[in-house]
């Protein structure tokens, strides 16, 4: 049916390539690229000027906001986009985004934990968007108590064929913390 939502584009001033760079729709716009090149004659992109993106964090609210329309993010894509929106300074703090967004902090911690998660962790469950929001901190504490432990279990479990749901994942990775903490008490 062809592409069925435009992109949004801004303009460039003064860029000798391109006259207009992508907003938001990254996703359709590669797609309609690959399609282009597959179509005879073509194939046309539907994009909507936008002049008044010009600000950073106006732009990146707005990729949120049509990402969260469109496709719900997951938790770990939500999270990687909050660390990244601290680390070019569109926000100071977390609560600022939080404010932004309509969310408590607490959400938002939870969602920047989930992306700080060791690849070990993110391993074990193969992919990223998987990993529940509500499971952000038995993980973080099991890491933080036993990271040995942790690793282990997390290393045993990248390696299972076929992988555990992700539910049974997040218990075996929280039980190999608490065991090992269960059998250090009882062994003093």
């Amino acid at each position: 049916d062809g592409q069925e939502s435009p992109i949004r584009v801004r303009p460039v001033p003064g860029d000798p390539v391109a006259d207009f760079e992508v907003v938001f729709g990254h996703r359709r716009h590669r797609a309609c690229l690959a399609l282009d090149s597959e179509t005879d004659g073509g194939f046309a992109l539907l994009a909507l000027p936008d002049s008044k993106a010009s600000e950073s964090r106006d732009l990146v609210l707005k990729m949120y906001r049509e990402n969260e329309l469109r496709e719900n993010p997951s938790a770990y894509e939500k999270g990687l986009s909050f660390k990244q929106w601290l680390a070019e300074g569109l926000f100071d703090e977390q609560v600022q985004i939080a404010e932004a967004i309509g969310v408590s902090k607490v959400t938002v911690t939870k969602y920047i934990q989930i992306a700080d998660l060791p690849s070990y962790v993110i391993e074990a469950f193969g992919d990223p968007r998987e990993i529940s929001l509500r499971w952000a901190q038995e993980l973080v504490a099991a890491i933080n108590a036993k990271p040995a432990k942790v690793r282990e279990a997390a290393q045993r479990l990248a390696q299972t064929d076929p992988r555990p749901a992700p539910a049974i994942v997040v218990r075996q990775l929280v039980a190999s913390a608490e065991a090992e903490a269960r059998s250090s008490s009882s062994s003093s």
